[in-house]
């Protein structure tokens, strides 16, 4: 598993985004991907190309509906992305009413339409799901979702994978 720290990282706060490789399954795949806020130059931060093709990423799995972690999402849709936004229900609603709420703000980065291609999968609506519970997300990747009183619907998540061992990394 490759890990890239895009966003959050490099003296920034805001613009969350870590882009995963995972080589065994040959898939990419997003925690977050977020814009950058109040540093200055956030318009042209945010309209930079993505560095990953977009079409690529199989899914994102979401924290929570703050712009810092979710402002972004309508844009990778924009940009080629078909899979699915994974998080609990409560962030899919919140999600879906900041980011229509944001579109006046965002100076083209992205349009309603590609707010309302964003597809929700609300792992609390799956069968099995408990809070820190290792659930399958991709053939043998797992992630746990553990609430965090950081905003409605917030989680903290935790990925695992299988390594060459067959154990669990």
């Amino acid at each position: 598993m490759r890990v890239r720290f895009l966003g959050g990282a490099d003296g920034h706060v805001t613009g969350s985004c870590t882009h995963f490789s995972y080589d065994r399954r040959n898939i990419q795949f997003l925690v977050d991907c977020g814009m950058v806020q109040g540093e200055g130059n956030d318009d042209v931060e945010n309209s930079k190309p993505f560095p990953f093709f977009p079409s690529e990423i199989s899914f994102v799995l979401l924290t929570h509906a703050h712009q810092d972690h979710c402002g972004l999402i309508p844009k990778l849709y924009r940009e080629g992305f078909s899979g699915k936004v994974i998080c609990t229900r409560a962030t899919a609603r919140l999600t879906r009413i900041a980011l229509m709420d944001s579109i006046r703000h965002v100076k083209c980065l992205f349009a309603e339409r590609d707010v309302e291609r964003v597809q929700f999968d609300c792992i609390d609506d799956r069968e099995g799901f408990s809070l820190s519970r290792k659930l399958p997300i991709y053939d043998d990747l797992f992630a746990s979702f553990t609430r965090s009183a950081h905003i409605l619907g917030a989680t903290s998540i935790r990925v695992w994978w299988i390594n060459d061992s067959n154990d669990f990394s």
